[in-house]
Parts: C-alpha cells; structure tokens; sequence
C-alpha cells in the first residue's frame, strides 16, 4: 500500500486483505477473514490536514469460537488536524460505527 498523489496536496490510499486458515481449532475446519480500507488525504497548507478513512472486515467465522468475535467492522472517520508547531498537533476525530 503506498499513498498516491491526487495533486501535491491530496493523497489517496488503499489496502483489501485477506487471510485463511486451513485446519484451524480443529481438524478440517477452515477460517476465513477478509477486509480492507480506502482513505484521502488532504493538506490544506502548513498547519491543517484532513482525512477521510473507511474501514471494513468481516471475521464472521470466527463468532464464538475465538476471542476474534469483535473484530467486524464497518466503520467511517474524519479527522482535521493542526499543526501548532513541527512535532506537535492537535487533532479532532469524528466515527460512524455502521454496524
């Protein structure tokens, strides 16, 4: 996954996973987990940057067998942050939980 340049001041990133796991727990049962997310990226000047982030996954086989239970998500997050000075910001976050 890399961050790819819109323009020189907005970004846009990617990433889809996928994952199986033949015999897991218990002979001849497999799992299977998948997800992924998309975001944007923009830098408004020196101080602000914003994002846009939205996160899915679904760990369906995993519900009751393992501790995994919780990790299905279907979430989007806003962020702006400031830029007070070189190594430290300000940020304030917002969350939609669509589950």
């Amino acid at each position: 996954m890399a961050c790819q340049d819109l323009t020189p001041f907005f970004c846009w990133f990617f990433q889809g996973l996928w994952n199986k796991w033949d015999n897991y727990l218990a002979d001849g049962k497999n799992r299977v987990w998948y997800g992924g997310f998309a975001g944007v990226d923009w830098v408004a000047n020196e101080e602000w940057t914003f994002s846009a982030l939205y996160n899915y996954d679904n760990a369906g086989d995993f519900k009751g067998v393992t501790t995994y239970d919780g990790i299905n998500m279907n979430t989007a997050t806003v962020a702006g942050s400031y830029y007070f000075m070189r190594n430290v910001k300000g940020v304030i976050e917002g969350s939609l939980d669509m589950q």
